[in-house]
């Protein structure tokens, strides 16, 4: 927010923090100030006392004394009203903007998803009742995660757009308590990070966190003319240059350790190192004889393992993370990290409709199984990817499974996880699956949260004059997300195995019946100042509806014999392809550059794949 004005009339009350506060503190302090300014209509400044404590801020006539309580570690921090002041302190900067958060949030500020500030309801006389607290989050790191090449940076408008869905976002990450922010590179990729948005992250507290999948750009691809050895064998006995390394050649190591040595060092900043292989499945790792021994997981292991100890050999203080992914999701009982090195989960392909320890689940019980033994082996360092928000993999269809975020993150932290993160794209994200948004931040500080709450809010904070009526309408959205989510991309359902059909198919109508009444609920509401995001769901629920009925469609062409089975399953295809015309149809502001630009590009691709599918079978 911008100061207070100096024309308002200053008032007794000012927000004190040291005269040496870093600069989230300092940020605290000003949001603190013009927040409560606007709603008492005075002016308070923010003051500077050299008696205190660079993590501690107080609001009140004078400084105050220190706080009674000793602060929580990391970012946890403690709210303590007095009779004349109230003090918030932490251990770091970070702990203080989360404080300062809570405080306005105990008084009725807050901020929605896409950047709107509600003002606080103060009754009363100061301090306004406000109630004592002691906070510390359930898990140490939580993060969202964006890629790189979604920001379209070699495109000025597209890149100016982008910026600003983040900027927005990034605001509201703050009043959340998320407190890191990374960004996946991509080999194609000509940047680290999104040096724009730096400035935001900063201010609040919030880390960045660089890597991605850069083993490809830690091997330069031009080497391979010259020095074939240092890469991949195929399975057919030749070397190539599309697959990672030959992790048993010392020469590969040394140039991949060599270069990530400079990567961290160029960023600082940087708060978690992920040295990420090619985003494939199979393939990627060395099958030359030495190679072969090994497993995937192991010649992975001794490259994060060597890049961990040249970053500590270097007195680097920055962790490295081995993704477990696809090819690597299993863990090979001889893994052996280094100190300094850290799991990062990502089980892109477990089930959605249940819970990721529920017994009941066939398919999550071998991830649950998998992510106990990186635990072990890791001694509890590590990290879950999770993609409660990924457009893709959800095929930009809108969805929320709030229940199953909460118990998620309780497992996780059960488990001995100490981070959590989730992938977004931009302002689609918000769009699409603001109900798992809103249950993922709020179970990451704690996963007491009920589930329930996160429906209500959203539709609090996004259609206030409609409120019931669109909680109803994101809650037939998760009754149809439990229908679909269990077998991963869900555009692809020629990968569903052929005695699950029927059942599947079932459960796509149903679904789609879902999100039929997902849209009569909200064409019943009366949208104001919300308008454009009113029609944006609408139109994003009638995707779904006829998507959902036109894969159910083409799953049935390939169930029956007949001789119009070819034309039955084109006609499916037709019936997806203009579906996304609901998609053209909804107002860029609401679908972001993601789903202005890639969704359409995306589509088409998975398009040709079932055409492909259907093709071969007739």
């Amino acid at each position: 927010m911008k100061p207070p004005g100096k024309s308002a009339k200053t008032g007794a009350i000012r927000v004190w923090i040291a005269a040496d506060a870093p600069e989230p503190t300092a940020f605290a302090a000003n949001e603190l100030a013009c927040i409560l300014s606007e709603a008492l209509g005075i002016r308070i400044a923010v003051a500077r006392d050299p008696a205190k404590a660079k993590h501690e801020l107080s609001l009140g006539s004078q400084a105050g004394s220190p706080p009674s309580r000793s602060s929580p570690v990391g970012d946890g921090f403690v709210i303590e009203p007095r009779e004349k002041e109230v003090v918030v302190s932490g251990a770091s900067g970070a702990a203080i903007v989360h404080g300062v958060y809570r405080l306005l949030r105990q008084v009725g500020a807050g901020m929605s998803l896409d950047g709107r500030l509600f003002a606080p309801q103060l009754k009363g006389s100061f301090p306004w009742s406000l109630a004592a607290e002691r906070f510390e989050p359930a898990f140490a790191r939580r993060a969202f995660v964006s890629d790189i090449m979604t920001y379209h940076y070699e495109e000025p408008d597209l890149f100016a757009s982008r910026l600003k869905e983040d900027r927005k976002f990034i605001a509201w990450m703050g009043w959340q308590g998320i407190n890191r922010f990374f960004y996946i590179r991509h080999a194609r990729d000509s940047r680290a990070r999104i040096d724009e948005l730096a400035p935001a992250l900063r201010e609040r507290g919030i880390g960045a966190e660089y890597g991605g999948h850069v083993l490809q750009l830690l091997l330069e691809r031009e080497r391979f003319t010259c020095t074939p050895e240092l890469f991949p064998m195929g399975s057919n006995g030749r070397r190539n240059a599309q697959g990672n390394l030959c992790a048993s050649n010392p020469a590969a190591i040394e140039v991949v350790c060599r270069n990530a040595l400079s990567y961290v060092r160029d960023h600082p900043d940087n708060r978690l190192f992920h040295v990420w292989g090619a985003d494939v499945r199979e393939g990627a790792w060395c099958a030359c004889a030495a190679c072969a021994r090994l497993s995937p997981q192991l010649q992975y292991m001794a490259v994060v393992n060597a890049v961990a100890r040249g970053v500590a050999q270097a007195n680097e203080a920055v962790e490295v993370a081995y993704l477990a992914y696809h090819d690597t999701i299993e863990a090979d009982p001889r893994l052996k990290p280094d100190s300094n090195v850290c799991f990062e989960w990502a089980a892109r392909e477990r089930c959605y409709r249940h819970a990721i320890d529920d017994p009941r689940c066939s398919v999550n019980r071998f991830y649950w199984e998998a992510l106990r033994r990186y635990v072990d082996l890791f001694h509890g360092n590590g990290h879950v990817f999770e993609y409660y928000a990924d457009a893709v993999l959800f095929s930009g269809l809108g969805f929320g499974t709030p229940a199953v975020v909460e118990r998620d993150l309780r497992a996780y932290r059960r488990a001995g996880v100490n981070g959590i993160s989730c992938l977004t794209f931009g302002a689609y994200s918000i769009l699409a699956y603001p109900i798992n948004l809103i249950a993922f931040a709020a179970n990451s500080l704690s996963p007491a949260s009920k589930s329930w709450h996160a429906a209500s809010e959203a539709a609090a904070e996004r259609h206030a004059e409609s409120a019931l009526l669109m909680e109803r309408a994101y809650r037939h959205i998760d009754r149809a997300s439990k229908l679909v989510l269990s077998y991963g991309d869900v555009f692809r359902v020629d990968r569903i195995p052929q005695r699950l059909v029927p059942a599947k198919r079932k459960a796509l109508l149903a679904a789609a019946a879902n999100f039929d009444h997902a849209v009569q609920a909200a064409e019943q509401a009366e949208p104001t100042e919300c308008a454009p995001l009113h029609r944006a769901e609408i139109w994003l629920w009638r995707y779904g509806a006829e998507t959902l009925r036109a894969l159910a469609d083409y799953l049935q062409a390939f169930r029956d014999n007949g001789a119009d089975r070819s034309s039955r399953a084109h006609r499916a295809l037709g019936v997806l392809e203009s579906a996304f015309s609901h998609i053209r149809a909804i107002a860029p502001q609401a679908k972001g550059v993601w789903g202005e630009i890639d969704l359409e590009s995306l589509h088409k691709r998975w398009l040709a794949a079932l055409r492909r599918r259907s093709d071969l079978e007739t």
